[in-house]
């Protein structure tokens, strides 16, 4: 709705409306910072206030909030709102910060002790258009409606819809001074309002517009007698004051100058990076001048460098800048007389810069200080440690954040417990990561042209089938087309999704199987759709045309487990079995007169369980080479002879104990009933009960500090298991659960990489680490050494932690990557 040029206008807002909406709003995801902090009603509030000026561009504007505690509708009715829950925990401490973001926006706030929101507006309303304003309710709730007159109206940010009196009657089905009488027949759930039982909002606006009036109703309608008591009650319970204020200034609502100060920092506070955004250029984002001077500093200490073109710039201070030609630096960075400090130094070594340790990545330091952040650019170091932002900085200005950030975030690395980690396992991993990329990995590219044609005619050959048994043609890739086949043709039980149409993903074929011979033709469709779409069309592709290998990259900051990542492409997801894995593998082939070797941790993550939770059954099992999955399988089905599926579920509910899983999750995972899920439970814990005794113990740890530790004292942040909501809480278990021995597992590995890449430089072997995939790794060894290479693998592998048993390693041999143990 247009405003007149003539009329003025007001917009009130109603504070505890937007809040709960907003929160709500994020409810299956709620936004959290990097600690873990819900900021969901914050977030959405900031998003209507920007909305509403950059719609309206209001001049007079005011937020009304409910003052909390009783109001006299309490005293009127003690039930008032009885039934509504507690407000949750995570959104009490939101309120006072949205208030003061309405008065650093210029917001005039009100509160009454004793009255809600509603009647502050209402109040206002009446005042206002005393005044010949025009007044915008800023609303989703439906009570407010009954004040929309010809200049009053209310506008609902979240379905961007203004209410004049046409739309509210659209709504209600009466005039909006006549919904009063409406909710005092129907009454209201949300704040307990009786109404009249039996009595809907239809059948109400039906009485209504029969009798005109609810006095009139209430008099002619036989449904009505007895109840006159409870109408009136409701009647003065949804009736809003219009009289809190016997007169106000016009002034006191105009919009006053934004302090933009207290905008930022309250933003800062809660990571809206991209709303900071918006102050670009009112502060330079560096905390003081820097100083360029040429030539090379006397090095005393800890040392910032940042490359940018020819030129390498320095800083042993952060104010003090020196630029010189990297040619005459490169002598600094190769030599290990102090420590070198960088923001992302694997880039800079893929530059062909030489670095020799000691080092200190800043981007991996704030990593392991904040391991659930999505990213870390400078620029969010920045933002998120000083409060500040920078864009477009100039090379001598990057290097002064990076000294000052180091300076920041080395002590945090000692008090955190975090130093072994960083400084033993990190970054000798950055050198160790850079030698695996460049390395890179030889692809046979005729052969994997051959195998996409094979796929391509097996997935012919599949749909040929599924059109037969569909008894139509259709696009089997489209979700839709497939419900319709699946749902409605072949009449086969959907899965539940409200209104939207049913669920064709992994999970709900994959609860299909057996139920029709088509689905075991669309799974396998798919997964020969997606073998050939991400490994084999693109291969050629991504194959470098200069060194004739495939170069994959790691990436060391990606998951809040401390696994490392790969990206194009990602060789982390290519099946280890089944026939297509298989042949993809085989695509990876050795250099003439080289092998690979493909060395992986037996069963890693129950091994890190059984020392974390030091259970006998476990250790003895390992220390006497017993099968774990067969001795857990005998406990659970009370048998000696324990076939192939019997092991597989018992496989199953050893790592579901890892996950974290509940008796709900194991049921799920497994496809069998809760009863059974629990039995298997029980009888686990039976046999291995230091398990359970450390899963509880776990928890309560990480509840108390808000955080768990892997074994070499990685840390991950998890408020889930704070929250009270249940759904969130349990997941914040499983978490704390699986990051403890997950995150340890990863630690292990990448020790072990960087050990097995020192040994292996050191003796002067031409290969070395070609993949790491979770607990495997892929090297590529000269022919004639081998076996040399075989026992330096082993016993790195196995000796780079001491758990009082042995960590069992497999080693594999071959021409290509199908060479796994």
């Amino acid at each position: 709705m247009e405003k007149e040029d003539e009329k003025k206008s007001v917009f009130l807002l109603d504070g505890h409306s937007l809040i709960y909406r907003s929160y709500y709003a994020f409810i299956r995801n709620p936004l959290k910072t990097s600690k873990g902090l819900n900021t969901s009603a914050v977030f959405g509030f900031v998003n209507t206030l920007r909305r509403l000026f950059e719609k309206f561009k209001p001049e007079f504007i005011a937020c009304a909030f409910d003052s909390g505690g009783e109001t006299f509708r309490h005293k009127e009715f003690k039930e008032y709102k009885g039934e509504r829950p507690e407000s949750p925990k995570d959104l009490e401490w939101q309120t006072p910060v949205i208030k003061r973001l309405c008065t650093a926006y210029g917001l005039k706030i009100f509160e009454m002790p004793g009255y809600e929101a509603d009647d502050i507006i209402a109040s206002l309303v009446v005042r206002m258009q005393e005044k010949g304003f025009r007044v915008f309710i800023v609303s989703s709730d439906k009570d407010l409606l009954q004040l929309v007159s010809d200049e009053v109206f209310m506008y609902d940010p979240y379905k961007d819809i203004v209410y004049d009196q046409e739309k509210v009657e659209e709504r209600f089905g009466v005039p909006p001074e006549k919904i009063p009488a409406i909710l005092a027949l129907a009454g209201d759930k949300i704040d307990n309002v009786p109404g009249v039982k039996g009595i809907g909002e239809k059948r109400a606006q039906e009485i209504i517009l029969q009798y005109g009036t609810l006095e009139e109703a209430m008099k002619r309608d036989k449904r009505l007698v007895g109840h006159e008591e409870e109408i009136l009650l409701s009647q003065n319970l949804v009736k809003l004051k219009t009289d809190l204020f016997p007169t106000i200034a016009e002034e006191e609502l105009r919009l006053k100058e934004r302090d933009e100060k207290t905008i930022r920092e309250i933003f800062s506070e809660l990571e809206f990076f991209n709303y900071l955004r918006e102050w670009q250029g009112k502060e330079s984002g560096l905390e003081e001048e820097v100083q360029l001077q040429e030539g090379l500093p006397e090095i005393t200490g800890p040392t910032a460098f940042f490359l940018s073109g020819d030129f390498l710039y320095l800083t042993n201070d952060g104010k003090r800048i020196f630029r010189v030609n990297k040619e005459k630096g490169k002598p600094l960075l190769g030599g290990d007389k102090f420590l070198k400090v960088f923001y992302d130094l694997k880039g800079l070594l893929h530059q062909g810069i030489k670095v020799l340790p000691p080092v200190f990545d800043i981007k991996i330091a704030y990593y392991l200080l904040e391991p659930t952040r999505k990213r870390y650019e400078i620029a969010d170091l920045v933002l998120a440690r000083k409060k500040r932002i920078v864009e477009h900085l100039k090379p001598e200005e990057m290097a002064g954040i990076i000294f000052n950030l180091y300076k920041d975030l080395e002590p945090e690395i000692s008090v955190r417990g975090l130093d072994e980690l960083f400084y033993t396992i990190e970054m000798p991993l950055i050198f160790c990561l850079y030698k695996t990329e460049r390395r890179g990995i030889k692809v046979d590219v005729d052969y994997f042209q051959e195998i996409t044609k094979m796929a391509e005619k097996e997935m012919k050959s599949l749909a040929k089938e599924i059109y037969q048994l569909a008894g139509i043609r259709f696009n089997i890739n489209s979700p839709s087309q497939l419900s319709y086949v699946l749902f409605e043709k072949l009449k086969l039980p959907p899965k539940k999704m409200g209104k939207k149409l049913p669920s064709t993903d992994y999970s709900v074929l994959s609860d299909l199987l057996g139920k029709h011979p088509i689905v075991e033709k669309l799974l396998k469709y798919r997964e020969l759709n997606k073998m050939r779409s991400t490994y084999l069309l693109p291969m050629a592709n991504l194959v470098n045309k200069e060194t004739g290998r495939l170069h994959t990259s790691f990436n060391q900051t990606g998951t809040a487990t401390g696994r490392l990542s790969s990206f194009e492409p990602n060789l982390q997801n290519i099946p280890i079995r089944g026939e297509w894995g298989k042949r993809i593998r085989k695509g990876f082939i050795a250099e003439d007169g080289f092998l690979f070797l493909s060395a992986d941790y037996s069963q890693i993550e129950l091994r890190i369980l059984a020392y974390l939770a030091q259970e006998e059954n476990l250790i003895q099992a390992f220390e006497k080479g017993e099968d774990i999955h067969m001795n857990t399988a005998k406990a659970l089905f009370k048998t000696e002879v324990v076939d192939e599926n019997l092991r597989r579920m018992a496989k199953a509910v050893n790592y579901g104990i890892i996950y974290g899983m509940s008796e709900f999750g194991l049921a799920e995972g497994m496809r069998i009933s809760r009863e059974e899920a629990k039995r298997f439970m029980t009888e686990y814990f039976n046999l291995y009960p230091k398990v359970k005794e450390w899963r509880e113990r776990i928890i309560t740890e990480t509840r108390e500090r808000g955080y768990t530790r892997t074994i070499f004292g990685r840390i991950r942040p998890i408020p889930e298991i704070l929250s009270n909501n249940k759904t969130e809480q349990e997941l914040g278990q499983r978490l704390a659960i699986n990051t403890t021995v997950q995150g340890s597992a990863a630690d292990i590995i990448k020790k072990a990489m960087v050990e097995i890449d020192a040994e292996l430089e050191r003796k002067g072997f031409k290969g070395g680490i070609l993949v790491q995939v979770h607990d495997e790794l892929l090297l590529e060894i000269e022919e004639e050494r081998v076996e040399e290479a075989r026992r330096i693998i082993q016993e790195k592998m196995s000796g780079v932690v001491s758990f009082g048993f042995p960590l069992a390693v497999n080693i594999g041999i071959g021409r290509n990557w199908d060479c796994h143990p």
